[in-house]
């Protein structure tokens, strides 16, 4: 049986059927959940299978349609240090800590919190220096933090107050 040679695989890649073969990391490792707000301020929770919890902005938030300008992170975001291989001196958030505040090219400042009780692991850096990450690639490259809970199997309890994506998807009016 012949191979396809190197260049042939990677021009499949690249016309997209490779990307209809596989669905999106995101999609594929996590559960979605979403923190709706009134003001449209939303924020998602992506859950894996391993306790870990990803937070950051929805892509309704205003800050994407806004522009981020600059990222500020809180007091005790920055006073943070984990060590070890078990994350240990990781500072706890509960559902309204904030950990930071957002300010649009528009002038306009938005808190973004944590949305779980769980102990902070990373901020992500890459946002204080590239807030247009906030913009072009929310819920991937420009997540805000990762959490970890006590336990793995806690993960789940602290979404049972967040919406499935699906819900959110249709509260929002917006197709997959």
């Amino acid at each position: 049986k012949k191979l396809e040679p190197a260049a042939k695989r990677a021009r499949i890649q690249t016309e997209g059927r490779f990307s209809k073969l596989f669905p999106p990391v995101v999609d594929r490792y996590f559960f979605r959940h979403y923190d709706h707000r009134e003001d449209r301020q939303d924020q998602f929770v992506n859950r894996h299978s391993n306790g870990l919890l990803v937070v950051g902005i929805a892509s309704t938030h205003p800050i994407v349609s806004e522009k981020a300008a600059k990222v500020e992170t809180s007091k005790i975001v920055k006073e943070n240090h984990i060590s070890g291989k078990r994350k240990k001196g990781g500072t706890w958030f509960n559902v309204k800590s904030i950990l930071c505040t957002v300010t649009t090219q528009s002038g306009n400042s938005y808190q973004v919190r944590c949305g779980v009780n769980a102990q902070l692991i990373e901020f992500n850096e890459n946002i204080i220096t590239n807030p247009g990450l906030l913009n072009c690639d929310p819920e991937a490259e420009g997540f805000v933090a990762i959490f970890q809970v006590k336990d793995p199997t806690q993960a789940p309890v602290q979404c049972r107050k967040l919406m499935p994506r699906q819900d959110f998807l249709k509260l929002r009016g917006l197709e997959e």
